[in-house]
């Protein structure tokens, strides 16, 4: 018998294998099931306000393989620097909906010129997702 011979049954035997762990995997990959999830993004990525007064941003939502739960919103950012969600810190969802939120962004006079992240946390059950805006504080005698 050639050494060819001899390896040929190893060979094929190597080949089933990898064959059938293709076939397992691809199945567990065919059959896992979606997370229902959302996602949350401002509908621009910076603005910019004057010292000791405010401004409005617009936060976006959407529903993602059928997600309809409450979500809550929260933030954080420099001190000084407050939020409002327009009296409704939590959005409704519609499964594959999208919902919107005004934020209105108060700044003190306090608040040093220049830039800050502000940064809302969208949280539903054990899904969170944050979304960062670029906060411009500007001096209030700039215009």
């Amino acid at each position: 018998m050639s050494k060819r011979q001899r390896l040929l049954p190893f060979v094929l035997a190597i080949v089933l294998v990898i064959a059938l762990a293709s076939m397992s995997l691809n199945g567990v990959a065919a059959t896992k099931e979606h997370q229902a999830d959302f996602s949350v993004v401002f509908l621009t990525t910076g603005t910019s306000i004057l010292q000791g007064t405010f401004g409005n941003v617009n936060l976006s939502v959407a529903s993602l393989d059928n997600f309809a739960s409450p979500i809550s919103l929260t933030f954080s950012a420099p001190p000084g620097v407050w939020a409002s969600f327009n009296g409704l810190s939590q959005i409704n969802t519609v499964a594959d909906g999208t919902n919107s939120r005004t934020v209105t962004i108060y700044v003190s006079e306090a608040v040093a010129p220049g830039f800050y992240p502000f940064t809302v946390t969208a949280f539903s059950g054990t899904i969170t997702h944050s979304v960062i805006l670029q906060l411009l504080v500007l001096p209030y005698n700039c215009l």
